[in-house]
């Protein structure tokens, strides 16, 4: 097993980061001057660094030593810099699919990204129909935003794949070279595919990620959504009975429990079988 050095051991614990892409001619053309690195001790220049690469470093961004000089050297390189997470937005915007009552994050969620060093921007009313107000959310340390600028930001989380909405579609809206978190159904959506394609997109598919791997199940999210359908699907099948679900047995007589036929075994169905 290869050892890792102390600055990989440094990247390897410091959270989410944005990976390594080919670097834009830009990039590789002002690396070549080492901008932002002392020639003489080494050390970098952070002011001169952010004025350099100013659509490659936000200026909000704040790391430690060590991610300078990481950041520094990609640059060098010709390489897109790993960035830290504080120097990263993350927007959780509301979902505009008919009927979607789901939100991308809680405000729970909101406290684990900011902890991370995420500034988070939450879309205006993104959380309300499953129950949590915009004043939860700034509570929570996020700011509430209007759609644009949720959309806009460096890392977009959603629950339903980008569509047209309100004559806009919601790809246009993200940022260039972003990153985007959501259930996407690449087979079914090739020209979603298409568009994020053209803007260069970072998507990683909920749906697509392979629940057989050990370290991917703790964000199998089809199988969470599942066995919540299941348990929902007692309920609307209990409202729908009428009658009591369990036997009883009083003074005034006996009622026979409800014989319930559960078709399927999968997640949702053993889900049903346990309620």
């Amino acid at each position: 097993v290869r050892q890792l050095s102390h600055r990989q051991q440094a990247r390897k614990v410091s959270g989410v980061r944005r990976p390594h892409r080919v670097a834009s001619p830009v990039i590789a053309a002002a690396s070549r001057s080492s901008k932002g690195v002392n020639a003489v001790s080494g050390s970098v220049d952070i002011p001169a660094l952010k004025g350099a690469f100013p659509n490659v470093i936000p200026e909000r961004c704040t790391a430690d030593e060590t991610e300078w000089e990481q950041i520094s050297e990609d640059l060098n390189s010709g390489r897109k810099p790993s960035l830290p997470c504080s120097c990263l937005t993350l927007g959780v915007p509301k979902e505009s699919y008919p009927g979607e009552m789901r939100v991308a994050a809680t405000p729970s969620n909101v406290t684990d990204y900011i902890n991370r060093g995420f500034n988070v921007l939450v879309e205006s009313g993104a959380g309300a129909k499953a129950g949590f107000s915009d004043e939860a959310y700034l509570a929570a340390g996020a700011a509430v935003v209007p759609t644009e600028e949720a959309f806009g930001a460096d890392v977009v989380v959603k629950v339903r794949a980008p569509q047209e909405a309100a004559g806009k579609h919601e790809v246009d809206m993200m940022a260039r070279g972003g990153f985007l978190i959501s259930f996407i159904q690449p087979a079914q959506n090739s020209e979603l595919v298409k568009r994020l394609e053209a803007k260069q997109m970072t998507v990683i598919a909920m749906d697509c990620i392979p629940r057989t791997i050990s370290r991917a199940q703790a964000f199998d999210a089809l199988s969470s959504m599942a066995n919540i359908a299941g348990y929902r699907a007692v309920v609307e099948a209990t409202h729908a009975f009428g009658r009591f679900l369990g036997g009883q047995m009083t003074a005034a007589g006996k009622v026979n429990p409800a014989k319930v036929l559960v078709i399927g075994g999968g997640v949702a169905g053993l889900a049903a079988i346990v309620q």
